[in-house]
């Protein structure tokens, strides 16, 4: 394998665009990149930091299945191996599916599934293994251009487990189903022209 000089940065990036006006055919998008210039500033304890080598790459699509629903699904995936032995420092996983719904001209619902997944090497880097899902809805009213109504949720889930009575703790589990965040939210929104 060819080794990078600190200061090169490879980008290698491959987009597709429809040849057909047809909505109900995907575009698909991707890219990935190869950097040797990044370092590990999280060392497991007794390491000091040291530099590493990245790949990045996405990958997604946008489907109009119809004229009023949008499909938007898309996969971020990094990893960070140690230059000098090769190993791998962690591995990260971003996964989202958006949807949009145009009910009317003036009325529509977005909706965002998230997932995210940070796969460390406890012996090089001082990061816990950590898991989350997390979901979001917001119902739009838009009444006119400036004034608006809002109605949204927004819920997390991570892998976590409360343990333990008198002195609780939070401890990592393999699956991420404990609910840490759930919020609702009623927003008006209205220009004022003076």
């Amino acid at each position: 394998m060819t080794q990078l000089a600190p200061s090169q940065r490879v980008v290698l990036t491959w987009t597709l665009r429809r040849a057909t006006s047809s909505p109900a055919w995907p575009i698909p998008r991707a890219s990935m990149s190869i950097c040797s210039v990044l370092g590990n500033y999280s060392p497991a304890p007794g390491l000091r930091p040291f530099a590493g080598d990245s790949v990045d790459g996405s990958a997604g699509f946008t489907l109009h299945a119809t004229t009023r629903l949008k499909l938007e699904p898309s996969y971020l995936y990094s990893r960070l191996r140690a230059r000098d032995s090769a190993a791998s420092v962690f591995h990260n996983h971003l996964a989202r599916w958006k949807l949009n719904y145009q009910f009317t001209r003036r009325l529509s619902l977005r909706a965002i599934l998230d997932y995210e997944g940070l796969l460390p090497n406890a012996s090089l880097v001082d990061e816990e293994r950590a898991k989350g899902i997390s979901g979001d809805m917001l119902f739009t009213h838009l009444v006119n251009p400036g004034t608006a109504l809002y109605v949204g949720y927004t819920g997390r889930y991570d892998n976590l487990a409360l343990e333990g009575l008198r002195e609780p703790m939070l401890r990592r589990t393999g699956f991420p189903g404990t609910p840490t965040g759930r919020q609702f939210f009623v927003k008006w929104s209205h220009l004022l022209r003076f």
